[in-house]
């Protein structure tokens, strides 16, 4: 049963990476200030953060396939640290980067899923 969510996940993830370099962006949330386009197609227009998505998709079926219940006791830590220390900087940067274009995006579009 994990190897669904698994395969499911890495699959939105590489999907949002085509989309990534179609638009010739960075995909490195560390560096966002060389972020050159807004990306709001595809996956980013069903979830904001198409990526966290994938990733929490992926560390939930590994969980299931290991049988262990550990790593999703953890996950809405790992889940809040991504937020607080990730996702709202990238947001600030967006607002800063895109002003009136991310705003409505961030509108329309909903965080997560």
């Amino acid at each position: 049963t994990g190897i669904v969510p698994v395969v499911l996940g890495f699959a939105l993830d590489v999907w949002c990476i085509l989309y990534f370099r179609r638009a010739r962006t960075t995909v490195n949330p560390l560096a966002p200030q060389r972020s050159s386009a807004l990306v709001t197609g595809g996956p980013f227009s069903l979830s904001r953060n198409p990526m966290y998505v994938g990733l929490t998709s992926t560390h939930m079926g590994l969980a299931l396939a290991i049988h262990r219940p550990w790593p999703l006791l953890f996950l809405p830590l790992v889940l809040l640290a991504l937020w607080r220390f990730v996702m709202r900087r990238e947001e600030r940067y967006l607002v800063e980067a895109f002003g009136r274009e991310y705003e409505q995006y961030r509108r329309s579009v909903r965080r997560w899923i």
